[in-house]
């Protein structure tokens, strides 16, 4: 009888945080890292002098993400969450000449101030995980824009995410993984470049249609 008691006892789950979901809002931060890629459109564009170049985002390199979080209780399963934030990333991009060969290659990186605004569906808490999935807008802005640069991106962009997470209970706070995918919604390409006064410079801006940001984004919340 006493072991059949004690065995039950050792099987039950202990919840941790029983109370952390019930608040209509609380505040918390994340960490993380990120891939940033840039999905170039080539318009054929070909000059004078017959060169047809073609852009391309053919090597990334891991970024770092840091944010703060506030998020507010809609109802049991609906959370609305603002996380603003700053993103360090760069992407290599590849310049081809496609009748002579030349190449040129340009470093692109970016520091954007972000403010994700995003709706999260959590599904029935399990022990102490409780996994979810959300979708919202980023606005975003580029503080990092320097005069000059081969090809140049526009100060503001947006971006639709859509992430997987999980909300795991521990004693004093809640941590939760999440994986997220953005997509940018408009064009990154600043066209007009009045800055730029060299035509053959000019002309790998005039050789891209349009291009849109995309990310992967791993980060650890801490609330």
């Amino acid at each position: 009888m006493f072991f059949n008691v004690e065995a039950s006892q050792l099987s039950e789950k202990r919840l941790f945080n029983q109370q952390a979901d019930q608040r209509t809002w609380h505040l918390g931060f994340g960490v993380g890292l990120h891939l940033q890629e840039l999905a170039i459109k080539n318009n054929g564009y070909t000059t004078p002098d017959n060169l047809k170049w073609v852009v391309e985002n053919n090597a990334y390199s891991p970024g770092f993400n840091l944010c703060g979080l506030v998020d507010f209780k809609l109802s049991n399963s609906f959370n609305l969450r603002l996380s603003p934030g700053l993103m360090i990333g760069n992407r290599n991009l590849t310049m081809c000449e496609q009748n002579n060969g030349e190449t040129m290659k340009q470093s692109l990186k970016s520091v954007y101030l972000l403010c994700p605004v995003e709706l999260k569906y959590s599904a029935m808490r399990y022990h102490n995980v409780r996994p979810y999935i959300s979708g919202g807008l980023i606005p975003s802005a580029d503080v990092n824009r320097r005069r000059g640069e081969i090809i140049a991106l526009k100060c503001f962009d947006l971006m639709a995410s859509i992430g997987l997470g999980c909300d795991i209970y521990m004693p004093y706070f809640k941590l939760n993984p999440e994986l997220k995918f953005c997509f940018g919604l408009t064009d990154a390409i600043q066209h007009n470049r009045p800055d730029l006064t060299d035509d053959d410079t000019l002309n790998l801006t005039r050789s891209i249609k349009r291009a849109k940001t995309s990310m992967i984004v791993l980060t650890f919340y801490f609330e």
